[in-house]
């Protein structure tokens, strides 16, 4: 059978979870399968206090690069969301300086008298 752009296809999904010891943690997959028998098998004993992972279905599509389905994205922590608010902080300040900087040349300073008022 030869694969065409678009061509769809079902595929097994096994679950799993950050927190194998109370099942408290985010869900994601650990592996996405052609074949159940294959999702079985690696679903095995991988759960929650050792048990058997849940599996789901999904729709794969066929493209150039590959099978691409359903994607989980995992959520940011705290920490995670205090970094980003940071490194945002830190481009718009960068981004204001350069603008600053770019008017300064525009109005005739020259590099040298720039890096005196930065030193400053």
């Amino acid at each position: 059978m030869t694969l065409k752009y678009g061509d769809k296809k079902t595929a097994y999904v096994v679950w799993t979870n950050t927190d194998l010891t109370e099942g408290r943690g985010q869900h994601y997959p650990l592996a996405i399968c052609e074949y159940p028998e294959t999702a079985t098998r690696l679903a095995s004993r991988r759960y929650v206090m050792g048990s058997d992972c849940p599996i789901g279905e999904t729709q794969v599509e066929y493209t150039q690069s590959g099978w691409i389905g359903p994607i989980y994205l995992i959520p940011p922590s705290q920490d995670d969301l205090i970094k980003s608010e940071q490194r945002i902080q830190r481009e718009e300040a960068q981004s204001r300086k350069k603008a600053v900087l770019e008017r300064a040349r525009q109005l005739g300073l020259t590099q040298t008298e720039i890096d005196i008022l930065i030193k400053t």
